[in-house]
């Protein structure tokens, strides 16, 4: 017992040396050419790779969204789980259903949007986003208010925003389709006059029963092979699931001093590496238990511990190892900016045929697609002001030649806005 004892004393050690095992496996994994690497897809649906950076993006966001509306810091697990299945869900709908919205040619005008926000009746995600705390109803000034200083407002806010308005603007899309399909039953008269009957026929009923009561027990004689008979035939009504009774202790597991120094050591090589490693993505996505984030921070957004160091540091300067809750963090300074907070953006859409959200659009094959967006890129980089002529002259979308690839405002680090995007080529330049 005394040794059971000891190992679940130092049952937290043991994990973690197992987990830096584990790390330097797939370190070595992430080291081979990339042609012996599996691709990191969480699922296909419909021909269509859903990439699991893309998908924990997504959770990520909601998971977030979930706290800041419950005004919590933490979710249980079974809400986590509920909302990747929600996401999850979400996903499989929108690319099943994307291909129909392009062939139907199902939008979103902006008056429409301008009404599903500040029309008589707003859209039950705007109702629910801007509700007095007060009173528990939606506060049509409060929504007022806050387009005026939109402009103003925190990025993270205007990123909100601009979330809310995506996810009204693809239900409200949703919202047609199910209109059309509705509106396209159609019923024959037979079989409205048969519903119509079954509806509103009725008759009139008397009937006559004996009560139990009134029957003398002396006079019912039940035997055996009676009592064994209706057990026979309503056995369904017995049966139960299978049930278990679990009872477990919980054993708080504290390093010794000996193990901290090994942990010390071990992150300390880490260090050493984690300073001339140039994969810096690679690196920390095999080692930490945090993801490469390549997102700009301000320095408002760092902790304070680093904030300071990091904006007044040349780059890849380091701090670290420090410890915080018991976790180890080291501090890389990749590379820094000066960028505005949001983007004016326009793009250049080259899409090819296979590509789902796309069909009808263009017959051009995949690889044609991957060389024309070379060219067109090579060009717009060594002349940017021939960019306008390109999207007339080559984009596939269809609003190309009228607003000549502007996108608008967005705020700087919207998911959404790669070099790949909707299953075809987006070249994006932002001012």
């Amino acid at each position: 017992m005394a040794a059971i004892g000891q190992i679940r004393k130092h049952s937290g050690l043991i994990i973690l040396i197992v987990g830096i095992a584990l790390a330097a496996f797939v370190l070595g994994d992430f080291l081979k050419p990339s042609s012996s690497r599996p691709r990191q897809v969480v699922g296909v649906v419909d021909g269509e790779e859903i990439s699991t950076i893309v998908f924990e993006n997504k959770v990520n966001e909601r998971i977030e969204a979930t706290k800041n509306q419950r005004q919590t810091d933490k979710l249980s697990p079974q809400d986590i789980y509920q909302i990747r299945q929600g996401i999850w869900n979400e996903m499989i709908e929108d690319i099943l259903l994307a291909e129909e919205f392009e062939k139907l040619g199902l939008t979103v005008t902006p008056d429409e949007l301008s009404d599903q926000i500040l029309g008589d009746r707003p859209h039950q995600y705007v109702t629910q986003s801007f509700t007095n705390p007060n009173t528990g109803s939606f506060d049509r000034d409060m929504l007022r208010n806050f387009l005026q200083n939109l402009d103003n407002a925190d990025p993270e806010m205007r990123k909100r925003y601009l979330n809310l308005e995506a996810l009204v603007k693809n239900d409200r899309r949703k919202t047609k389709y199910k209109n059309l399909i509705s509106m396209a039953y159609f019923v024959p008269d037979q079989f409205a006059k048969l519903d119509y009957k079954y509806k509103n026929s009725t008759a009139n009923i008397r009937y006559v029963a004996a009560r139990f009561t009134s029957v003398a027990d002396s006079s019912v004689n039940i035997s055996d092979i009676d009592l064994k008979k209706y057990y026979d035939e309503n056995l369904y009504k017995y049966s139960q699931e299978e049930t278990r009774s679990i009872d477990y202790v919980i054993f708080e597991v504290q390093p010794s001093s000996d193990d901290r120094k090994k942990i010390a050591n071990t992150v300390n090589q880490l260090y050493k590496e984690f300073k001339d490693i140039s994969e810096v993505s690679v690196f920390i996505n095999s080692t930490s238990d945090d993801k490469y984030d390549s997102t700009y921070k301000k320095e408002a957004e760092l902790p304070a511990r680093i904030a300071k160091e990091m904006f007044e540091s040349p780059v890849g300067t380091m701090v670290g190892p420090y410890v915080e809750n018991e976790t180890y963090y080291i501090s890389k300074l990749i590379d820094r900016e000066e960028r505005s907070d949001s983007l004016n953006l326009s793009q250049l859409l080259i899409t090819y045929a296979t590509a789902p959200a796309a069909a009808g659009i263009s017959d051009r094959t995949k690889e044609d697609a991957e060389a024309l967006v070379d060219s067109l890129f090579a060009v717009i980089q060594q002349n940017p002001s021939k960019f306008e002529d390109m999207v007339v002259g080559f984009s596939d979308f269809p609003s190309a030649a009228d607003d000549k690839g502007e996108m608008g405002w967005v705020i700087d680090g919207t998911p959404g806005y790669g070099t790949y995007y909707n299953n075809a080529y987006n070249m994006n330049t932002g001012e």
